[in-house]
């Protein structure tokens, strides 16, 4: 019964994903079809093993390892790391070395190449319950919890954009409830009862604002994303159109390129420059952060908690 319930859930996925594309999100020269791991920028990154954070997308490096951030957690808690180059967010290398599981060394050269803000993207029509409020996370949190706003993330407990939305949420709560946001404020009944909330009023889809778009909010009717994402749905639809949000404060996603153990930080800055380059053509922003469509600055703190705080806020969704 299971096996049968999850066929037919499947054709249900891949038939509204075509219908999305076909009927609400104006088409691309891109023909789609690929497999993910194939789907990397071309330039080739020769004699180096590149591990590349997968909410990069196709700006990772042809024949990089595309992970998700936890999966890249496990990938540099082995005795013998297989790479010497880590592209990724910061929050990640952080997720890394504060893990208490890696003994590897990652090189202290990490400037960033490109940076991309987590917003939210609403329906159209629901905007104004978060303008009237701010917008702010403490704002959007309060409005999750009470059933008056229902997220997507990507999955939280993989993948990075995921973590770090509900880790933007979290911060709204904490700041309304004036309790630390750390592995003491994980213990309190309010933060608990609070990601009760957040669990049961939300929906783990890769494709949050698509959704947004394809059933008019009635699924989900916000989602919380990367800029560089929200930007490139949003300006394919042809109805249904959600809008953008930056919550106070801005959260945000750095990226860096560092050098693994013994390997050159030199090789390391050539491949985040490559890197940088395709991300700025896919939406990103510049190192500086700034915006070049009237968008908020992305200012020094990325507005996220250490990446110590976010493998435990991790391990509390998984339970």
């Amino acid at each position: 019964m299971k096996q049968a319930l999850a066929f037919v859930v499947a054709v249900a996925l891949v038939g509204g994903a075509w219908f999305v594309r076909t009927e609400f999100i104006a088409p691309t020269d891109d023909p789609g079809g690929t497999d993910p791991a194939e789907d990397v920028a071309e330039q080739p990154v020769t004699g180096l093993a590149v591990a590349c954070d997968a909410v990069l997308g196709t700006a990772c490096p042809a024949g990089s390892a595309r992970l998700g951030s936890q999966a890249l957690v496990d990938a540099f808690s082995t005795p013998d790391v297989a790479h010497d180059v880590l592209v990724a967010p910061t929050v990640v290398v952080e997720m890394i070395e504060e893990s208490g599981r890696s003994t590897t060394t990652l090189s202290d050269d990490r400037r960033v190449v490109a940076t991309s803000p987590i917003v939210l993207v609403v329906a159209s029509g629901r905007e104004t319950d978060v303008m009237d409020c701010g917008p702010t996370w403490t704002c959007a949190s309060s409005l999750v919890t009470t059933g008056d706003l229902r997220p997507a993330f990507a999955d939280p407990s993989t993948d990075t954009e995921g973590i770090a939305g509900v880790a933007a949420l979290a911060g709204g709560y904490f700041a309304e409830a004036g309790a630390p946001f750390n592995l003491t404020g994980f213990s309190t009944g309010g933060f608990i009862g609070w990601l009760d909330a957040v669990q049961r009023e939300s929906t783990v889809s890769p494709s949050g604002v698509e959704n947004i778009i394809r059933f008019a909010g009635s699924q989900n009717d916000s989602a919380v994303v990367t800029e560089a994402e929200a930007l490139d749905v949003t300006g394919r639809a042809a109805q249904n159109v959600p809008v953008i949000l930056y919550p106070e404060p801005v959260a945000s996603l750095a990226v860096v390129a560092v050098a693994v153990g013994d390997a050159d930080p030199d090789d390391a800055r050539d491949v985040g420059e490559q890197v940088g380059a395709q991300l700025r053509d896919a939406g990103w922003r510049g190192p500086d952060g700034a915006s070049a469509d009237g968008g908020p600055a992305v200012g020094e703190d990325d507005g996220l908690p250490s990446g110590g705080v976010l493998v435990a806020l991790r391990q509390r969704w998984e339970q």
